[in-house]
């Protein structure tokens, strides 16, 4: 049942900071089921091939990776971002970039984003302001391909001109806001 599942899956996880949390986005996305299925379906069976996924999902956790690695995505101020072993995680403390920011922006605001991997900064940004545009920049081409996958993905990329090149290299004009997040 997905509740003993869940418990067998916690016991294996505790010593993660949030054992139960890890096992059930897990079995989420193993079994495709949202968390009311969960909580309304508490000895559903899962299929064998749900049952396989959920069991290398735990396996990966099991060795410290990252749950937003395993699933391929990560929340970000309200918004789902694609995250891949080509970009770093949007960080939870990035999100008081966006606060400070958000009230410097005039209208029509034109931003930079500096080392943008999947874009969490510039693309929530000119979601949050639908006036604005804006270019990314990265050196990697692939954590620029995810930036602009989620650009797309949110709406934004009509606004947003993405880059390949380090730091400022790539970038002429003037901007409003220059942001960036280095790791």
């Amino acid at each position: 049942s997905l509740a003993s599942l869940l418990s067998l899956a916690s016991a294996r996880l505790k010593g993660s900071d949030t054992p139960t949390l890890d096992a059930r986005l897990l079995l989420q996305a193993a079994a495709g089921l949202s968390r009311e299925d969960l909580i309304l379906g508490p000895d559903r069976p899962l299929t064998p091939e749900q049952l396989a996924r959920f069991e290398s999902f735990i396996a990966r956790r099991e060795r410290h990776e990252p749950v937003s690695r395993i699933l391929g995505e990560r929340e970000f101020y309200g918004r789902v971002f694609r995250v891949t072993p080509d970009t770093l995680d949007p960080r939870p403390d990035t999100e008081t970039i966006i606060e400070a920011a958000l009230p410097l922006m005039p209208r029509g605001a034109r931003l930079l984003d500096l080392g943008t991997g999947t874009g969490a900064i510039a693309v929530t940004l000119l979601g949050e302001r639908p006036d604005a545009s804006g270019v990314a920049t990265d050196l990697s081409p692939a954590a620029l391909a995810v930036a602009g996958e989620n650009a797309r993905s949110l709406g934004v990329a009509g606004r947003l001109e993405l880059r390949e090149g380090s730091w400022f290299a790539p970038v002429d004009g003037r901007f409003d806001l220059i942001l960036s997040n280095p790791p």
